[in-house]
Formats: C-alpha cells, structure tokens, sequence
C-alpha cells in the first residue's frame, strides 16, 4: 500500500490524493477524490472490510497507522478501522 497526498498536505491540512494496492497480479491505484465523489460510506466500508479487514488478505505495510489517519480525513469510513 502507497499512499500518496494532495496539495493540501503542504499548508498542513494532509489529504489522501492516491492509493496504490498491489496484489500478487494486480497493482491498483486509486483516485481517492474521483471516488470520494461517486462512492457513499456504505461501500467504503465494504472496501475496507474486503481488504483491509478481511484475514485471508496479507498486508505488508510501513506504518499504516499514519496512512489510515490521513485516509481517515479524506474517508470518514476510515476512522474506524479494525487493521490486523
């Protein structure tokens, strides 16, 4: 996972512009304000539940702690994330 911020970040206010999922075959990257706009919470949480929540999927991440704060203020679906 590789989380990418927008212009916002630099007067302070970090936003989540990209993610970037990899997968064995598969590399996503996802426009985190296109989808903000079209997707409603309920399918927010599915997604997070799909692959951040879900205990067959392993997850190699670097400090995703701040990632998910930072997702967290794009994505209030975020805020309570149950990461293993």
């Amino acid at each position: 996972m590789d989380l990418e911020t927008g212009p916002a970040s630099y007067i302070g206010k970090p936003e989540a512009a990209i993610l970037q999922l990899a997968c064995k075959n598969h590399v996503y990257i996802l426009d985190m304000n296109s989808l903000s706009e079209i997707l409603d919470p309920c399918d927010w949480e599915e997604f997070i539940h799909l692959y951040f929540e879900n205990p067959k999927n392993l997850l190699l991440v670097f400090d995703i702690g701040c990632d998910f704060q930072v997702l967290a203020k794009s994505v209030s679906a975020f805020t309570d994330i149950k990461s293993r």
